[in-house]
């Protein structure tokens, strides 16, 4: 039954590469891709992804996924991305309930969530990013109660997501739908403002969405957070708080283009557990001094309504590969002390700098992009940047 289920696929398919040149025989657990149960002999994964190898040319798969995958009633591993897959998701995908992981990323696969898809009562991560899908996301989502991995993101979707979309998601962990910016925030999150989820994020990425105006209160309830984008999601608030306090374990933090208005604490660090650090809260409306942030790699502050001068220890944040503060209301000289031996881009363009480009940026090893356009400086430029 499987090796025929799995050869009504394959005859689905376009292969220009022959990745599936060992499916032949009778015996379908050797099959590339194939992996079945020593118990019972049965298909239990099927993994198809397209493998990444710079030095040999592996197509992607073409053609969609057939109906007949849902005979393989004992699979609980399916990963069919980055090919070039089409069409939808089989209505009947809720059949497969032993599937634990389920990947159809990076393909064109069109078409909305089948509600079926709430019967994976099994299911621990769901990737359905960057395809063409749309629609609106079925209520049926939060039926799964073991999915701790949820990423739909850059499909167009459209309607609401609510309250019942995660009401049994309770051992979720990452989330991510972040859509592309030509949707012009399609999808809307229907939540009340005193709304606690079931779950405990330690990812959360939502991008041109409709969220709230104001900033969302379960933010605060996530103690494991340390990856936070809420990017073009409406907020015209100032940031709380609470959120500042989870500095520590943060790695990642985008908040850019939204409306966020007051001003930013300092000094700040930030965590280094989760790899090198990222702060964006460009394209607000921010003002106030330039903060202290430590330990970022990239600090994007760009396009807000920061004021003063640029501290003169700046120069003590000797992680930073990436600094723009272009668009602010900065004054003042650029301190000669900012011996930012690392960074590979700074932009301070579009603020109200003034007196001379100090001398000592030759201490800046690897240096490609340095932007001090649209400002009142005077004086050469020094030999050193030239």
């Amino acid at each position: 039954m499987d090796r025929k289920a799995l050869l009504e696929f394959k005859a689905g398919l376009g292969d220009p590469s022959g990745r599936l040149s060992s499916w032949v025989g009778g015996d379908c657990c050797k099959w590339k891709g194939v992996d079945c149960s020593n118990a019972t002999g049965h298909v239990i994964k099927l993994d198809l992804r397209k493998p990444y190898q710079p030095s040999e040319a592996v197509c992607p798969l073409s053609g969609q996924i057939s109906d007949s995958l849902l005979e393989l009633k004992y699979l609980n591993y399916l990963d069919l991305s980055s090919n070039e897959l089409s069409g939808p998701i089989p209505d009947s995908i809720g059949n497969l309930d032993n599937l634990r992981y389920l990947d159809l990323s990076d393909n064109s696969v069109s078409g909305s969530i089948p509600p079926s898809i709430g019967r994976l009562l099994l299911l621990e991560e769901l990737d359905l990013s960057h395809n063409i899908m749309n629609g609106t996301i079925p209520e049926s989502i939060g039926q799964l109660k073991e999915l701790h991995t949820l990423q739909i993101d850059w499909n167009p979707w459209t309607g609401a997501v609510s309250e019942i979309h995660f009401m049994g998601l309770t051992k979720l962990e990452h989330i991510s739908i972040y859509l592309s910016p030509a949707t012009n925030n399609s999808l809307v999150f229907d939540t009340k403002s005193d709304w606690i989820p079931p779950f405990s994020l330690k990812v959360n990425k939502i991008g041109n969405c409709k969220l709230s105006s104001t900033f969302p209160a379960w933010l605060g309830t996530h103690k494991e957070l340390y990856h936070i984008i809420l990017r073009n999601v409406g907020i015209s608030d100032a940031i709380p708080e609470r959120l500042w306090k989870l500095s520590p374990q943060l790695g990642w933090l985008d908040l850019s283009r939204n409306q966020l208005r007051g001003k930013l604490p300092t000094p700040l660090s930030f965590g280094t557990s989760h790899g090198w650090g990222m702060a964006d809260l460009s394209s607000n409306r921010l003002e106030g001094p330039l903060p202290l942030w430590y330990n970022l790699t990239y600090l994007r502050l760009g396009n807000n309504l920061l004021s003063g001068p640029i501290p003169s220890n700046i120069g003590d944040l000797s992680s930073l590969r990436v600094l723009t503060l272009f668009g602010n209301l900065l004054n003042g000289s650029i301190p000669s002390s900012s011996k930012l031996q690392y960074s590979n881009i700074i932009d301070l363009s579009d603020n109200h700098l003034s007196g001379k480009i100090p001398y000592n940026w030759n201490d800046t090893k690897i240096l490609n992009i340095l932007d001090l356009s649209k400002n009142r400086l005077d004086g050469e430029i020094p030999s050193s940047i030239c």
